[in-house]
């Protein structure tokens, strides 16, 4: 295994720590009230986020997409697409946060750790992908 691929396996760990560590943390908060919502509870929510056509619920795909191209070697990857996704997800910092926790049914008050730490992974996981290319 050639050094990139050593340092593709070490981001594509690092992203999905990252990712664990956002499902336990508070996303953001909600309300007047400031009703944290964890990130499982957003990511098992996150067909509601498909429904009104919110993209940053698909960026969760960039894990699955990282995993393939660091471990399947036929695989080419498309840095394009990672950055999309990637840079995508970094709009969750700059809002607006939309929360339907109960009893605070308005604009967020912002974003929190799990969030920032879940836009980092996705860094992780594009750094993962960009170091996993092969010359054919």
């Amino acid at each position: 295994m050639s050094k990139n691929n050593y340092a593709a396996v070490g981001f594509l760990i690092l992203a999905l720590v990252l990712w664990g560590l956002s499902l336990a943390l508070p996303v953001w908060e909600c309300g007047r009230g400031g009703t944290q919502l964890n990130g499982m509870f957003v990511l098992s929510m996150g067909y509601m986020g498909l429904f009104s056509l919110t993209p940053l619920w698909f960026c969760n795909l960039i894990f699955i997409y990282s995993a393939i191209c660091v471990f399947d070697k036929k695989h080419t990857p498309r840095t394009t697409i990672a950055l999309i996704f990637a840079a995508v997800g970094s709009t969750a910092l700059i809002g607006p946060y939309f929360c339907g926790a109960p009893g605070s049914l308005d604009k967020g008050t912002g974003i929190a750790s799990g969030g920032v730490i879940w836009v980092i992974a996705l860094w992780a996981a594009f750094a993962a992908i960009s170091l996993s290319k092969r010359k054919l």
